[in-house]
């Protein structure tokens, strides 16, 4: 996908390809940015996983999502995947790949990037 003319006061400068050369695609239709709040699971044993869903208001099924805590997850929380899984709804999956129980003591705010094409 391309966006075939990007200017700078009027004059050609450059084009955006998604995909890179050859991609089949559409056009970048929308970006939304923001933070959500987040809770990371209180209680993950030794070697499991768990979802939780939040909210993101305009994400629908297709949008590539970015997400980044906006500070550091407590010792031995990793985020595994996200993805859309439902109308405004992004399913996070954390996994604890340690020996020992670990869990969030409070929420956390978290950094979103939304890009949708068509």
């Amino acid at each position: 996908m391309s966006i075939n003319k990007v200017t700078d006061g009027g004059a050609q400068v450059g084009r955006l390809v998604f995909g890179g050369p050859g991609a089949v695609g559409g056009r970048l239709t929308g970006v939304l940015t923001g933070t959500v709040s987040v809770t990371a699971p209180t209680t993950l044993a030794a070697d499991t996983k768990t979802a939780v869903n939040v909210t993101i208001t305009g994400v629908r099924a297709g949008d590539v999502v970015y997400l980044e805590p906006n500070a550091a997850l407590e010792n031995r929380i990793v985020v595994q995947s996200y993805a859309v899984s439902a109308n405004d709804t992004v399913t996070i999956q954390f996994y604890n790949p340690h020996t020992a129980a670990a869990g969030a003591t409070s929420a956390r705010n978290w950094s979103y990037t939304v890009i949708r094409t068509s």
